[in-house]
């Protein structure tokens, strides 16, 4: 088995993962679509006419729809591939002679792989919708405005670039020390096991202190 990655297990799981990802897509226009409609059902009402309330109606009515077959289908999808690849995991390091604490950090990284991938890509995936259409209603309003935009959306893709090694750096120090947690508590050494968790928040409070940095310099 390759190294689990993420990127390897979009490789391997693509048909089920990019289902997962089409309706997210979806459901992200759907939304999008909300304002114009309600817009349209109001000035209906307006004019005394009920259609824009219908297409309102519908819209809510396949949104919902897309909106729980997603969830219901994610879920399932990914922890079918978390039964796959966590035993598979603890087979490759079992024959690498990995510590059970080792073992037991890995397995618990791959539950954030998988929870990033039916969590976080989602609203990933739904703020670059979101965005898309945005760009697009500034570029019909106006396009001073819209090369404005774009100009900033650029410098804050340059920033998360920027920062992204460090980013990457940073969590890699951060599971190295997760790692530890098991052997750590075996040895009841309760000044140790103090150190342990001082160390293990130093690295999460580096990782905060970058989040807010980028975050600060976004804005």
């Amino acid at each position: 088995m390759n190294k689990i990655s993420l990127k390897n297990l979009l490789i391997r799981f693509k048909w089920r993962i990019s289902l997962t990802f089409a309706l997210v897509v979806i459901e992200s226009i759907l939304g999008t679509l909300f304002p114009l409609v309600l817009g349209i059902a109001i000035n209906g009402l307006l004019e005394k006419s009920y259609s824009g309330l219908i297409y309102l109606a519908g819209l809510s009515v396949s949104s919902l729809i897309v909106g729980s077959v997603r969830r219901f289908y994610d879920t399932r999808i990914y922890s079918n591939i978390y039964c796959q690849i966590a035993p598979e995991m603890v087979e490759r390091e079992q024959k690498k002679g990995s510590s059970v604490s080792k073992i037991a950090a890995r397995s618990s990284l791959l539950t954030e792989f998988v929870e990033f991938l039916e969590n976080s890509m989602p609203e990933a995936i739904g703020a670059i919708v979101s965005l898309v259409g945005i760009i697009v209603i500034i570029a019909t309003l106006n396009l001073n405005v819209l090369f404005a935009c774009l100009g900033v959306l650029l410098l804050i893709f340059l920033i998360y670039a920027v920062s992204g090694k460090l980013n990457y750096k940073l969590n890699a120090n951060y599971n190295n020390q997760l790692e530890k947690q098991v052997d750590t508590l075996e040895s009841q050494n309760i000044g140790f096991i103090k150190g342990y968790y001082k160390s293990l928040m130093k690295w999460n409070i580096k990782l905060s202190n970058l989040e807010t940095v980028n975050y600060l310099i976004t804005w």
